[in-house]
């Protein structure tokens, strides 16, 4: 992202993997203990993340050694083993580019872009993450003027408490069986479009597609040659 008229730079997202709940955090630089600040606000079991300097470093691992908690990485050029950061990064970029009419202050627009997010039923549950953090819905702000006056004394906190910890159990449950309907249809998307391209056979002659890798700046696309007729076919593609 551009420098905005408050001096941040960049965005650090957190995201939690059973909810799908997303934070999104605008900060001025990658240093160790700037992004401390922004993924140690919770203290969560384990965190997981890209080997990047901001993330891989002294300070990050003497906080998780001091709090407990665990540090994984991804494999190096292995963007999807983290897919799911990867994905709500794509997101937020997208959402801040149609609501940013200023483009030095996006980071005032990043709050409502997260609480939209977050509003959203997300395809891996079927929920929006509001809910299955909260118990409820999001809010929006048709629904803030109250019909009857609200008292805190006709609350029945236990009961509340009961019915919450029952709900959040059963909407948990429901998340499961949903992720595995989930990802089995992902795998088997992934297996058919395997097996598709292991079922194709080259041979002498045959017209290909041939893509050559090179070094490319910014939003320029990868060449592609025109069809060209194969000289030999030295196993699989």
């Amino acid at each position: 992202m551009g420098l905005t008229s408050k001096g941040n730079r960049y965005i650090v997202t957190v995201i939690d993997h059973f909810t799908k709940y997303l934070g999104a955090y605008p900060v001025p630089d990658k240093k160790a203990d700037t992004i401390a600040e922004v993924i140690f606000l919770d203290l969560p079991e384990c965190i997981l993340s890209d080997r990047g300097g901001e993330f891989d470093n002294a300070v990050i691992a003497a906080l998780c050694e001091i709090l407990q908690i665990k540090q994984d990485f991804t494999k190096g050029y292995c963007p999807r083993e983290n897919g799911l950061t990867e994905r709500a990064n794509g997101t937020i970029v997208r959402m801040l580019k149609k609501k940013t009419v200023t483009p030095t202050k996006w980071d005032r627009i990043l709050p409502s872009v997260v609480y939209e997010y977050n509003a959203s039923p997300h395809a891996a549950t079927a929920v929006n993450p509001h809910f299955l953090v909260y118990g409820y819905g999001p809010r929006y702000l048709s629904e803030i003027i109250p019909r009857e006056p609200l008292s805190p004394y006709h609350v029945d906190y236990d009961n509340y408490k009961t019915e919450f910890l029952s709900g959040l159990t059963l909407a948990g449950a429901c998340i499961e069986e949903h992720a595995k309907e989930y990802r089995a249809a992902m795998k088997q998307q992934y297996d058919r479009r395997m097996k598709t391209a292991a079922s194709q056979v080259f041979n002498t002659g045959d017209r290909v597609y041939m893509a050559v890798p090179k070094k490319r700046k910014k939003k320029e696309k990868r060449e592609v040659y025109t069809p060209k007729v194969g000289i030999r076919v030295e196993g699989a593609l």
